[in-house]
């Protein structure tokens, strides 16, 4: 079977589609308070208040090399890229985006 896109293709597209929801639903208020800024943030969708869309760094591929080895296991190549290019957690709890 042959995929529409490319997997590098597909991942650009949906760390696109995170930062427009990301700035469509982080509405950023800036109070000053003297020499101070205190920054509030309006998350409309269920939970962004606890995730705020952010989500684990990308592993390093050479850690996750020796996890495999060590395993004596490879993860699937779609997963391996994620979780190297993208982050290795999902947003979360509640509803997170991962």
């Amino acid at each position: 079977m042959k995929h529409a896109q490319t997997h590098p293709d597909r991942i650009a597209e949906i760390l696109t589609g995170l930062d427009r929801l990301r700035a469509a639903d982080l509405k950023t208020t800036v109070v000053p308070l003297g020499d101070r800024e205190v920054i509030g943030y309006s998350c409309h969708i269920h939970g962004a208040a606890v995730h705020r869309y952010e989500h684990a760094a990308p592993a390093d591929p050479d850690v996750l090399a020796a996890f495999e080895n060590r395993l004596g296991v490879g993860l699937p190549a779609d997963y391996r890229e994620w979780i190297t290019r993208v982050g290795d957690g999902g947003a979360g709890p509640m509803l997170g985006l991962l």
